[in-house]
């Protein structure tokens, strides 16, 4: 059993509580996320180069057994999709640079996104369909975030 399947997931959740640290600082939450999105790439990397080798990785979340717990399974598919979606979200992020202003940056741009592709990682990971439900649940409410975010700021200029 390897923790591999469960990086690309936490490694946004961590971001998003780390760039909530730096609530005022817009340049400092960028940069994190940026960082972020890069050590998922490498991550998904590693993953496909490990499943290329055992066909698919399997892990338990908190060794429960599986009816109980939260299982993640990565085969070619799922950690294809996985480093398709990091690598979407590293060009995102370059992009909010410069899109991304210092007012949609203090009300929560980054920690959304970065719960938005923790949600993306672990809809494709999940082993079972009620926690592809569930992933599916925390995409959903990062994106309407996201949403609602942006459209206020239409708003109000």
């Amino acid at each position: 059993m390897s923790l591999l399947p469960s990086l690309p997931i936490l490694c946004p959740l961590i971001a998003a509580v780390m760039v909530l640290f730096y609530w005022h600082k817009p340049f400092v939450q960028k940069w994190i996320t940026l960082i972020a999105m890069l050590i998922i790439i490498v991550i998904n990397i590693v993953l496909i180069h490990q499943v290329f080798h055992q066909s698919f990785v399997v892990t338990q979340i908190g060794l429960w057994p599986a009816p109980f717990g939260i299982t993640l399974v990565a085969d070619m598919l799922s950690s294809m999709m996985t480093l398709t979606t990091s690598i979407i979200a590293f060009c995102v992020s370059i992009y909010s640079f410069v899109d991304i202003g210092k007012s949609r940056s203090k009300r929560g741009f980054y920690p959304a996104f970065c719960v938005l592709i923790a949600g993306l990682s672990g809809a494709f990971l999940t082993g079972d369909i009620f926690n592809l439900y569930v992933w599916f649940e925390v995409v959903l409410i990062s994106s309407f975030v996201l949403f609602i975010k942006s459209n206020f700021s239409i708003i109000l200029i």
